[in-house]
Formats: C-alpha cells, structure tokens, sequence
C-alpha cells in the first residue's frame, strides 16, 4: 500500500487532489492548436501537455503529481477537448468495416452477480478470422446496455494519432488510447488497475469515478478483473464530465459508471438519431495511456540484456562450459548441505584445510569447495556484466 498520505475525504469538495477552473473557452481548439505541421514543432509535445493539463503548470505536474498520485480538473467549458474524437467517428469507422472484435473492439458488460463480461462473435472455426464488427450490430448490443471499448482509436482518429505522438515526445515510451462508449446508467468494466498511467479525457456525457488507493505500489503488471469487497481505501470520488480530465498512475486502482439521465446535444449518427441506449447517448471518454515498461527494472532488464550479449561476444570465459554436475551443489536446495559443510570445517580446525588434497577429505568439504569456487566465478562474472552495461 502507498506510504503516502491519503485525503481526508474521497469528496471532491475541497479535495487537494482535484483543481477547478471557470477559464472561458480558449479561442482555439485541438486541430487548430495541434493539426497538420504545427504537431511537428520542436515545443508542439510541451505545449500539448500544458494544454491536456491546463491550469494547472506543467512544471508543478511533473514535478509534484506525475507518476506520484492521481489528479482532476474539472472545468467550466464543456467544448474543450472539442476535436479529440467522438461518437460520429466511432460510427463511421464502424460504417467503412474498419474495425474488427477483440482486437480493436469489445463489447462489455458489468454487473455486481456476474463481474465483467463479454459479448464479442467468435473467431472464423477454420481461419481464426476474427469478425469485422458492423454498425447496426454494434448500436443493437450498445442499446442493450454493453460497453464500446475500441483499443488504438488513434488509427481512425487522426486527432488521436497526434495527440498519442506528442505525449510520446513529452513523455518518454509508448504512448497509447482507447475509447470508451457506455449507456446510461450502466457499468462495462470491473475494478482493477492498469500498467501504465492514464489520462481520462471526458468527451460526452457523465461518468462517475471512483478511485482507490494502490493494492501494490508501481505494479509492472495490470491486475485484471478485482472483486469489489476489500479493496484499499477509497481516496476520490466524482463525475466527470465534457471538458474534465483525470490523471491515474499506475497501480491506483479504479472503475466508473455512466451517469442516467437524458444528456443534452447527443451528436446525430449515420442512420441512427443516436447511438441508442434506451434513447439515451451515454458516455464517451478516451484514456491515453504513458509509461508503459517505463521503469527501472525494465531499463535494467534491456540494458543487461544487452551488456550480456555484448560481454559474451568479447570474452570467452562467458562462452565456457558450466562445471560438471554443478547443479548437484549449487543451489538453494544444496542450502542444508552448505550450512552443514560449514560446521564440519569449523570442528575438523586447520588440519582440514592443509589435508583438503588428501584421501580421506570428507565429501561435503569437496562440495563446500566448488561451491565456494563457483560462487566466486559468478561474481568475477557479474563485475564483468556491470563493467559492459555502464559503458552502453
């Protein structure tokens, strides 16, 4: 659990962790601010950051929230990630068979007896083809109450594509995204944390966030579905809606629910007058993810790999055999063995040092010797991997 103190309250009154702002709507837009060559400029990463994060400072973000602990803005204009992506363009993917189940699109549901579900077509039985997902089925299932999740949006989302590259920029490793369409009143997704850190953009509608401090702190590895009984404390709880963003590290654990209600301005859609849940829009946000195998243990791991490889290829003492039997003495399954060998030459003094040589040596002081000389193999080895990989 993190060591870190936690709110008072989860309320997001007051809450230290959440910023508002009533700023007027800015008087250009993402495509305006970002499109075409202007993704290419050498500030356009930092000036996408402030603009994601605004008001608060970059600066104060990274140095006191980013990968730290979680935070919300939640601010007056409603149209200020107007341009990111949208409903409209989920369904014209859908229109041009652009997107196939389970690799780029779920459907989703969630309920307190069953968990997390899902309601994806198989594979092709012969081809293992998976099915090209189609709009009328799609909307059908949506109107039923599941989740849309389509994963890497930002290939039928060029403003997503953009955004995905300049966070890459600011940020360091892979950048990614997934959009998220969920009915009213509904929940797709158990609790659970993620690998990477998240940026919540709320597009449409109103989802309610909860947010629950780590089961593991920095976990390399998503967790899976969660059961909701006995999860940490929670430490934030509010709705999101157009214009909010909310910042999760990785690890912190969290789940949401689309608002009910009738939501104003639903966009119309090719064919249908809204992507019908009971007649109702619902919520879509997209999450951005950064850090991902952006730690130090996988720096590490690359960097000695690669220092392994390179030790190995320019001396050939990495390149020769293991001694005989070495795994009949070496080992933590040998560790009783050791400890015994131990005591033996405590009690046999100086005469078994001089006499080691000799007939008659006891044999658990033979193994306690090539323990010792492979032991001290391994660490000649190790100085030598630690010399490569700081001169990479």
């Amino acid at each position: 659990v993190t060591r870190m103190k936690l709110p008072a309250s989860f309320a997001p009154e007051g809450h230290p962790w959440v910023v508002e702002t009533d700023e007027g709507a800015p008087d250009e837009r993402f495509e305006k601010l970002f499109g075409g060559a202007k993704a290419c400029a050498a500030s356009a990463p930092a000036a996408f950051a402030a603009w994601l994060l605004a008001p608060v400072p970059l600066a104060t973000f990274e140095k006191r929230v980013y990968g730290k602990r979680p935070l919300c803005v939640r601010r007056a204009d409603r149209g200020y990630y107007e341009g990111l992506f949208s409903t409209p363009a989920i369904d014209a993917a859908l229109r041009t068979n652009a997107l196939h189940y389970t690799s780029e699109l779920d459907l989703a549901v969630y309920t307190a007896e069953a968990g997390r579900t899902t309601h994806n077509p198989p594979a092709d039985e012969e081809t293992g083809e998976l099915p090209v997902a189609k709009a009328a089925d799609v909307w059908h299932a949506h109107a039923e109450g599941a989740s849309v999740r389509l994963s890497w949006p930002q290939r039928v989302g060029q403003s997503l594509w953009v955004a995905c590259h300049l966070l890459d920029e600011q940020f360091g490793g892979a950048s990614g995204a997934n959009a998220y369409l969920t009915p009213n009143g509904t929940r797709g997704f158990a609790p659970h944390w993620d690998d990477v850190d998240v940026w919540v953009v709320q597009l449409e509608g109103a989802k309610k966030w909860s947010v629950h401090a780590p089961a593991e702190v920095h976990p390399r590895e998503s967790s899976g579905n969660l059961p909701a009984e006995g999860l940490p404390p929670k430490v934030l709880e509010l709705t999101l809606l157009p214009g909010d963003l909310l910042y999760l590290p990785r690890g912190w654990i969290h789940y949401a629910q689309a608002a009910d209600g009738e939501l104003p301005n639903a966009p119309a859609l090719g064919g249908v007058s809204r992507a019908p849940a009971n007649g109702r829009q619902g919520s879509l946000h997209v999450t951005l993810s950064t850090a991902r195998k952006e730690t130090w243990a996988d720096f590490a791991e690359g960097l000695l790999a690669g220092a392994l490889n390179e030790a190995a290829a320019s001396d050939e003492v990495w390149r020769t055999n293991l001694p005989r039997g070495w795994e009949k003495f070496q080992g933590l399954q040998h560790a009783d063995e050791e400890e015994a060998a131990e005591d033996d030459g405590e009690d046999a003094g100086g005469d078994a040092e001089e006499e080691g040589e000799e007939e008659g040596v006891r044999g658990s002081s033979a193994l306690s010797r090539k323990r010792a000389a492979f032991k001290a193999q391994c660490a000649l080895l190790l100085h030598k991997w630690q010399k490569t990989a700081l001169r990479l």
